[in-house]
């Protein structure tokens, strides 16, 4: 089964790729801002929910402690108004003293049956068990007859005074009960603090990862256009132009490919049309060179002075004309990377004497004086180009 899988998870991967690709850089940016607000607003959302949470079961231990505390208070004062009633009863025999101890025994009972539904220990419904018992003992004292009640109050003394003890156990065990469940309160809040602790750790951890991984995916486009760009500034052609990324960016690499082309279909039409001006122009340079070369060796007849240095004009004005030449073929070459600079330390004082001396003919020729003024000193440069 693994060979099988191996190419379905490559093919999941692959259309995950893909539906990257296809968007553009706006949908990818916004989609990074979608996912990195889900994953902090998941952890907002579950910090109020625990909160909440939390808060209702504050809220629910609150009501259940004023319920145990009220329902143990009025066992209490039950007990104590059914031991005056059945106290009087036993010395007056009045009925009506029984009528209002039997309500207060039907009160007692119903607080007693409310207490064993909020206490739902074993210990606790022992003691109300216990207590119920006890006024059932009480309440069989007062229903005897007239003739056996004598000495009751001596048989009704140890029973109250069990009651009153249980009313007090009752009530403690109420408080432990209620301390229970508030330290289970706290506790439930501690849980749910920690939880959303990791919650938010994770949820900043997850919005760290998204923002670095859509950062470096979107990045590593714009770098790529950004070296594409400097390289057609250095007018190195050769390299083709490759971006990926969204599919905006991916139009952007196209559109530099294109431009690519077209500047090394220019250079190379400007390398060929400067070959070829020089080509043209150096076979008629050479032509009047020898021409001029001729006349000054006397082959046509002897030159007077003055026929002799217009002729040395013009070989010279040819000679500098065809280094003009040669200095365009050099500069082309440089331009387009394929000559070096000879770099090496120059009299840049000599050179430019030297370059004075070669255009004296020309300023002599205008009526100019031309002055150097040039202090000795070496630069490392080339000389031939400078």
């Amino acid at each position: 089964a693994r060979p099988l899988a191996d190419p379905a998870r490559q093919r999941l991967r692959g259309d995950g790729l893909r539906g990257l690709r296809g968007l553009s850089f706006r949908q990818c940016l916004l989609a990074a801002f979608l996912l990195i607000a889900a994953a902090l607003g998941g952890a907002a959302a579950q910090a109020m929910l625990a909160l909440e949470h939390v808060a209702l079961q504050g809220r629910e231990a609150s009501q259940h402690a004023a319920t145990l505390t009220a329902e143990a208070q009025r066992l209490a004062e039950r007990t104590v108004a059914m031991e005056r009633s059945a106290r009087q009863f036993l010395v007056l025999d009045d009925a009506g003293l029984r009528q209002r101890y039997e309500e207060a025994w039907a009160d007692a009972r119903r607080a007693q049956v409310a207490l064993a539904g909020l206490l739902d220990e074993p210990a606790a419904r022992g003691l109300l068990d216990e207590w119920r018992q006890q006024a059932d003992a009480a309440g069989d004292v007062l229903r005897a007859p007239s003739r056996v009640r004598q000495g009751g109050l001596k048989r009704l003394t140890p029973v109250f005074a069990r009651l009153h003890a249980l009313n007090e156990t009752i009530a403690a065990q109420g408080q432990r009960a209620m301390d229970r469940r508030s330290d289970a309160v706290l506790a439930e809040l501690e849980q749910q603090r920690r939880l959303i602790s990791a919650l938010v750790a994770c949820a900043f951890a997850l919005a760290v990862l998204l923002a670095l991984g859509f950062g470096h995916w979107l990045l590593q486009p714009l770098t790529a256009v950004e070296a594409a760009i400097g390289r057609l500034g250095d007018n190195r052609f050769d390299e083709p132009v490759q971006i990926g990324g969204p599919v905006d960016m991916r139009r952007l690499g196209r559109q530099l490919e294109w431009l690519r082309q077209r500047l090394a279909a220019l250079e190379s039409d400007k390398t060929r049309f400067v070959r070829h001006i020089s080509h043209e122009l150096k076979t008629p340079m050479a032509s009047i060179r020898e021409g001029a070369a001729l006349l000054h060796e006397g082959v046509a007849g002897p030159l007077t002075a003055d026929q002799a240095e217009i002729v040395r004009i013009l070989g010279d004005n040819s000679a500098e004309l065809q280094r003009r030449i040669e200095d365009l073929l050099s500069y082309q070459a440089l331009a387009s990377g394929s000559l070096q600079l000879q770099r090496q330390a120059v009299d840049v004082g000599a050179l430019l004497a030297r370059v004075v001396d070669e255009q004296r003919l020309l300023w002599q020729a205008r009526g100019l004086r031309v002055d150097v003024d040039a202090t000795g000193g070496n630069a490392v440069v080339d000389g031939d180009k400078l």
